[in-house]
């Protein structure tokens, strides 16, 4: 076969390309293609003879020219009477393919040599045995022998092998295998593999038997008029690992569900229709969802099937003040709402409206009992008071540690601190006889309203 590929690499190929082009002062071939196996670069193309003069896209200005690549090439040449006639050619690489086929073994006796065989893998009539026969293989010694055959470019190559192995009288030929059959294939049909007139251990004389469980199967032939083949067959059930799926899910859109089976299959099929060992649900709706899974002997398995919503999520509240009161437009039957404040759980807060009392973030959450949304407000009670920055005076402002706030006479009733949000503060008093001390060291830096009955006095608390 070295020898054979060593000639090929040599081979010329000549290509007649056609200047004559009667009629027409110059004629370009448009898509005339040649296909060329790698290993046969360089190849000679060759135009007709007789013009005067030659000019390759290689540069050379003969009639023939080398090239040793893939590619576009084109010839200008000048005839006896001045007509200049042009061609192109387009050669493209074919790679080199080989397909082998497994290896056959042959017991034969030697009495019955010459062995004759013949291969089916002839392509294109092409082909040679490793000794150099063709077609029909005539051997008298045990060996492996090859043919390969070649398609009509020399790129595809096809190898059939066998081994032949000789046989005295008298011999006793003794062979085992192994072969894996899923669960669900049984009963199965085993087969001989060499000799005739078989004989199981059932006494059945039959080139097949049919079984339907594990065990170990075992039968006598005759090779020949010279040898007993005696074979045994140890069929092993195959099992397959049963994946888990996990678990049964409640989610609400736009969220999405992801799945992924182990590794370790050839092939995964789910319910939904998708194939791979991932999917996606992303849709609103129910699905009952398993897979199965199989290997590379198509044994087969089913996971777990599991139950999973996907839910369309609550539409985000709305919410209305109305005087003192928060209210959120009905959404539908089966909802429940919940009012927050502050991120604190209002008790007994479980209706559409709520009464405003005291200054904070109130905030509505709706559910449908999977999926909830929620939205809020800042009631601030100080934009319901009026300033009293000009009755009373406070100094230091912005203040550190200690606020003072006089006249006295004007302070009636308790003092309140709120932050911007309407947060209240705790507060310490001390009523002096002339003003009021107000302890503000222990506030964040910020902007607070001081309140005094119905009026506030914008302040600011520094460190």
């Amino acid at each position: 076969m070295n020898a054979k590929a060593s000639a090929v690499r040599f081979l010329i190929i000549i290509l007649w390309i056609g200047i004559h082009r009667t009629g027409y002062p110059s004629v370009i071939l448009q898509g005339d293609t040649l296909q060329v196996c790698s290993f046969q670069f360089p190849i000679l193309l060759r135009a007709l003879p007789g013009a005067q003069q030659y000019l390759w896209s290689t540069g050379s200005n003969t009639d023939t020219t080398y090239v040793s690549a893939p590619g576009k090439y084109w010839l200008r040449s000048v005839a006896v009477n001045g007509m200049v006639n042009s061609d192109t050619i387009i050669i493209l690489e074919k790679q080199l393919s080989v397909e082998t086929f497994k290896r056959r073994v042959f017991y034969n006796c030697y009495a019955d040599t010459p062995w004759l065989a013949f291969s089916g893998v002839i392509y294109d009539t092409n082909g040679f045995w490793n000794n150099g026969q063709k077609y029909f293989l005539s051997v008298s010694e045990s060996g492996v022998y090859w043919f390969t055959s070649y398609d009509t470019t020399l790129c595809l190559q096809q190898v059939d092998s066998l081994q032949i192995i000789g046989l005295v009288d008298s011999s006793q030929v003794y062979a085992s295998s192994v072969l894996q059959v899923c669960s669900s294939s049984f009963p199965i049909q085993l087969e001989t593999r060499y000799g005739d007139n078989p004989i199981w251990f059932d006494s059945i004389s039959d080139y097949t038997i049919t079984i339907d469980s594990p065990g170990i199967y075992y039968y006598r032939s005759e090779i020949g008029a010279c040898a007993d083949f005696f074979d045994t067959l140890y069929v092993i059930e195959k099992t397959i690992t049963r994946p888990k799926l996990c678990c049964d899910t409640v989610i609400c859109f736009p969220d999405s569900v992801i799945f992924e089976l182990p590794a370790g299959f050839s092939d995964y099929f789910w319910s939904t229709g998708e194939v791979g060992r991932k999917i996606s649900l992303a849709t609103v709706g129910t699905f009952d969802v398993y897979a199965e899974v199989a290997d590379s002997f198509n044994c087969r398995a089913y996971t777990d099937t599991i139950r999973v919503e996907i839910k369309d999520n609550v539409t985000k509240p709305e919410i209305n003040r109305s005087g003192n009161f928060l209210i959120t437009p009905t959404i539908g039957p089966g909802y429940k709402y919940q009012w927050y404040r502050n991120d604190s759980i209002l008790i007994n807060a479980n209706e559409q409206f709520i009464s405003l009392t005291v200054a904070g973030i109130y905030c509505i959450s709706i559910s449908n009992g999977t999926c909830a949304d929620s939205s809020c407000y800042i009631y601030n009670i100080i934009s319901s008071l009026h300033s009293k920055q000009n009755v009373l005076r406070t100094y230091p402002n912005p203040a550190k540690n200690i606020l003072f706030v006089e006249p006295i006479e004007n302070i009636t009733g308790d003092i309140y601190l709120y932050s911007l949000l309407g947060e209240r503060k705790q507060v310490v008093v001390h009523k002096e006889a002339d003003f009021v001390k107000v302890d503000v060291s222990y506030l964040e830096p910020g902007v607070y309203f001081l309140v005094v009955q119905d009026y506030h006095i914008k302040i600011a608390v520094i460190k």
